[in-house]
């Protein structure tokens, strides 16, 4: 009996330090350790009194059922921190869950040793498991689990809470089926909470793959143009890192359209992003199944990654280019370009916007003289 008592005891020291660390603390460590001493001390004492006294035929003191009533910690620790009801339930239950694993392991070995007192060999296992483990389950809680509370939307929350719950009372009856043998109901009760588990489960794998696709698809928004669906600049700067990180070779191509001002004050600027449009889509049709990358970085300007070795083709190509028939009254006026090689011409993206912008406006500057 007394390591039966000492078993429960370090049970709760380890759950309430565990909660200690999650909490948001409104009291002392003096006045919180008086609380939690007077919480045990009267816990103790009404199972003493049930086991030896009031119900001795039916004690059930080491078989885990006595664990039931450390549910009563949520009123201390509702005094001493500032967090709400749930959280506090969700905390507390989370340690508990920690401690009756480790519990649960250590009866189940406990049975192996036949000659010994089960109660002391539950409690050295015990003891082991969790000097190897608490740390372990402490960063979690305070890295991880923390996050997920604070972050996790009300409807979310309750099912997390109530997953909590379950988790517990299913490991309370798994263990209780260990030491008193299996029954009917027993395994009723522990099939009806795994089913419900099961449940719950597949109904999160669903909302997080829900929740992925919304990501991706906010993700791919946020690194496209609106107006040409090219990539924008924000996945150039992402893409040009990531290539040179991995020393990918590449040309990058800078295009400026030629006098595109003009179509925007002579027709408005509805043509003139019609023509940006047509643009990008004739560019894409005409290139976009050699390896290349393609983006819009503003008004005009645009930007290639080529990767194909053929880049001398690529220009010459590139530098007859036309769009196909016209934009209502507006025709193709051309474009110009620069480009630059990495790591050749340099190996950081703002050194060949440079150089590739610099030849760009010199063929620009050509054009207007012969003009």
């Amino acid at each position: 009996m007394i390591f039966a008592y000492l078993v429960s005891l370090q049970m709760i020291i380890v759950n309430l330090f565990s909660s200690y660390h999650c909490l948001h603390k409104r009291k002392s460590l003096l006045f919180t350790l008086f609380v939690y001493i007077f919480t045990t001390t009267v816990i103790f004492a009404s199972v003493y009194l049930l086991s030896n006294y009031i119900f001795p035929e039916e004690s059930n003191v080491g078989n885990g059922s006595y664990i039931l009533i450390g549910i009563l910690y949520y009123f201390p620790l509702k005094l001493v921190s500032k967090q709400k009801s749930k959280e506090i339930l969700v905390i507390m239950f989370s340690t508990w869950i920690y401690t009756m694993l480790i519990f649960v392991l250590s009866n189940q070995i406990s049975l192996f040793f036949t000659n010994t007192n089960r109660m002391m060999t539950v409690f050295i296992t015990q003891t082991i498991l969790h000097v190897l483990t608490y740390y372990i389950f402490i960063r979690f809680m305070k890295i991880k689990f923390l996050y997920v509370l604070s972050n996790i939307n009300s409807r979310r929350f309750n099912n997390f809470l109530l997953i909590s719950i379950l988790w517990f009372l299913l490991l309370l009856l798994i263990n209780y089926s260990i030491i008193s043998g299996y029954n009917l109901y027993l395994g009723l009760g522990i099939f009806l909470i795994i089913a419900t588990l099961v449940v719950f489960s597949y109904k999160g794998s669903h909302f997080s793959v829900l929740l992925s696709k919304k990501t991706e698809k906010l993700e791919l928004k946020s690194l496209t143009d609106s107006l040409t669906k090219l990539k924008n600049r924000e996945c150039l700067i992402e893409d040009s890192e990531k290539f040179i990180k991995e020393k990918t070779p590449f040309h990058l191509i800078y295009i400026d359209l030629d006098s595109f001002k003009s179509i925007n004050d002579k027709y408005g600027h509805e043509t003139g992003d019609n023509y940006l449009v047509t643009f990008s889509e004739n560019l894409l049709n005409e290139f976009g199944s050699i390896k290349s990358n393609f983006y819009r970085i503003s008004g005009d300007e645009f930007i290639i990654l080529h990767f194909g070795e053929d880049t001398k083709s690529f220009l010459s190509n590139l530098n007859k280019f036309s769009l196909k028939g016209s934009i209502g009254l507006v025709k193709f006026l051309g474009l110009s370009f620069g480009n630059s090689q990495y790591p050749k011409d340099g190996e950081k993206l703002r050194d060949l916007l440079s150089v590739a912008d610099s030849i760009m406006y010199e063929k620009k500057r050509a054009k207007q003289k012969i003009v």
